[in-house]
């Protein structure tokens, strides 16, 4: 009988962030408020909306398989050389990858946890061994992580700010972890909320590479761009590394509508501005009722918050569903009496407040 490798068959469990149509239907419920997945509340910009009508067109026709005007607009808009630039379908593909090309069986990956579960996937997958490190006060112990360094350590890395807790680290401590990291080790430096960040204490993972340290600068066009659907992800590092992550990809990663938008995108750095402003509202509208109720959370600055509701989140979970909410229960990551809830339109933001109190009174 046919028999998967081991890493395969004894893969860990990922819960995905669904829609729970069967479950609202059950509860009659007319109008739902999808907050579990951290996507961006907005549509795509109406440029890439038009850009990806005229590239449909042509959908009998492969794409460029190396998305190279995605590479070269990327490169002007961040002055980075374009052979230092891997696209892919979306930036956990790319982590995917980078374990692809890193990772051997035994090798070790350090992580903060809790985090991004994709990370103890790709590893797992390759057959390397995890090593966890807690998180502080909801952020990144840089030290801890440092001093969990063996012989066998191939990859560290680093989500900033870090999902699900919406923390980040500053600028003076990455400063020191790359002062102190070996340089034989691949830090990947994942960014896909930066866009958001309006704090000037946050640093950028660019400002490293420039340095010619060795990491890998993950980004993506889901979460401000409004292109979640459409799966486009872009990577900085070295350009050795860049053209290494090209040949593991398969032949055309990214659709040549999903290439159209997200030129598109790139030029509306306008729009992009008047989003992160939204963000922030709120951020800050979330903060101040957490703060009315009593319940304490981690101080957000990406796109969603991570809130102790002092009970299990998977019964306030159902609570909120039965209202039309979507949140993400904190039982993916560890931490069962949390829940991560992205921010979403200003009204579906008083919408999931006003859900909250209900559930809190249940």
């Amino acid at each position: 009988m046919f028999k998967c490798r081991d890493e395969v068959s004894t893969l860990p469990p990922y819960e995905l962030g669904g829609a729970f149509a069967e479950e609202m239907k059950k509860y009659g419920v007319a109008r739902v408020v999808k907050l579990n997945s951290n996507e961006g509340p907005y549509p795509p910009f109406p440029a890439a909306i038009e850009a990806m009508q005229k590239a449909a067109a042509s959908s009998n026709r492969y794409p460029d398989p190396s998305s190279h005007a995605v590479r070269l607009a990327l490169a002007e808009k961040y002055s980075v050389p374009a052979e230092s630039i891997a696209i892919g379908p979306g930036s956990v593909m790319l982590i995917r990858a980078l374990m692809e090309v890193a990772i051997n069986p035994g090798d070790e990956v350090i992580i903060p946890w809790p985090s991004f579960p994709p990370y103890l996937l790709a590893t797992h997958i390759m057959g390397g061994r995890i090593r966890k490190v807690p998180l502080v006060d909801h952020t990144h112990d840089l030290p801890a992580m440092l001093a969990a360094i063996t012989d066998k350590t191939k990859v560290i890395v680093i989500c900033n700010p870090n999902n699900p807790t919406s923390t980040i680290i500053t600028k003076s401590a990455l400063d020191d972890y790359f002062e102190k990291v070996p340089a034989h080790i691949l830090t990947i430096l994942d960014e896909a909320y930066i866009d958001y960040i309006q704090d000037k204490d946050c640093p950028d993972g660019l400002d490293y590479l420039q340095i010619g340290k060795p990491v890998a600068v993950l980004r993506t066009f889901s979460k401000i761009y409004g292109l979640a659907g459409l799966r486009v992800g872009y990577g900085f590092t070295s350009p050795e590394l860049a053209e290494t992550l090209r040949r593991v990809q398969e032949g055309f990663p990214v659709s040549h509508v999903a290439q159209a938008a997200a030129l598109a995108s790139l030029e509306r750095g306008d729009l992009v501005a008047e989003r992160a402003r939204l963000n922030a509202e709120g951020l800050a509208y979330f903060a101040a009722e957490f703060d009315k109720l009593g319940l304490s959370y981690a101080k957000p600055f990406a796109n969603f918050a991570f809130v102790d509701v002092r009970q299990d989140a998977r019964e306030m979970f159902q609570k909120l569903m039965r209202q039309g909410v979507l949140v993400r229960p904190g039982a993916t990551y560890d931490s069962p009496t949390y829940e991560r809830v992205t921010v979403g339109t200003p009204e579906e933001n008083e919408i999931f407040i006003g859900a909250l109190k209900k559930a809190l009174e249940m």
